[in-house]
């Protein structure tokens, strides 16, 4: 699905999202959702006239199952070169387990369930703001759900202070267009009224 002239989100659902960067007539793929991601990785190829062998680098935002689906079948099949931090490089290698949330919503899990039955994200080849809570269904940036450490998941923000871009692109939920500054005054405020 194409968001902007060299920007591009996978499938039609924004529940777990892969993002294509085309610029010089090369793709950078952002996180690789799950394994069955594959075909939208295909298809949304195809629309632009491309195919894998134009993905120069793929970047994990984190190590999560549903960010790192496709991403060892990129490497191992293309060749693509796969970047993630070093926090998180030790469970999208399948190494250790994704640690613990602080809390657990059995909603959220269901439902992820389900969506990963459906798109393979229970078979995992090892290799954050989210603006839609899924787990309250509320709009708006917000910290995820599953975050493991709330209160230094709102301190990270801090390094985004000045960034003025207008998007911002949630590995879950739909594109922010109403620029990152407006994004973290209101995941500041909404956190500030839940602690209060």
């Amino acid at each position: 699905m194409q968001l902007a002239p060299s920007l591009h989100r996978l499938g039609s659902s924004s529940l777990v999202n892969s993002y294509l960067i085309e610029d010089a007539g090369t793709i950078t793929v952002i996180d690789a959702g799950l394994r069955g991601h594959w075909k939208d990785l295909l298809r949304e190829l195809e629309a632009m006239g491309r195919s894998p062998v134009d993905i120069r680098a793929l970047l994990l935002t984190h190590g999560g199952v549903d960010h790192r689906g496709f991403a060892e079948r990129l490497r191992q099949e293309h060749g693509v070169l796969v970047f993630v931090g070093a926090a998180d490089a030790a469970e999208a290698r399948g190494e250790v387990p994704k640690p613990a949330a602080v809390r657990d919503r059995m909603r959220i899990m269901l439902k992820f369930l389900v969506y990963g039955l459906t798109h393979g994200g229970l078979r995992s080849t090892p290799s954050k703001i989210s603006h839609r809570s899924i787990a309250r269904r509320r709009l708006g940036p917000a910290l995820a759900p599953f975050t493991i450490d709330p209160a230094k998941a709102l301190v990270s923000l801090d390094a985004l202070d000045g960034v003025s871009a207008n998007w911002a692109l949630p590995g879950h939920g739909d594109a922010w267009t109403d620029g990152v500054p407006e994004a973290l005054r209101l995941i500041r405020a909404a956190w500030a009224k839940r602690a209060a």
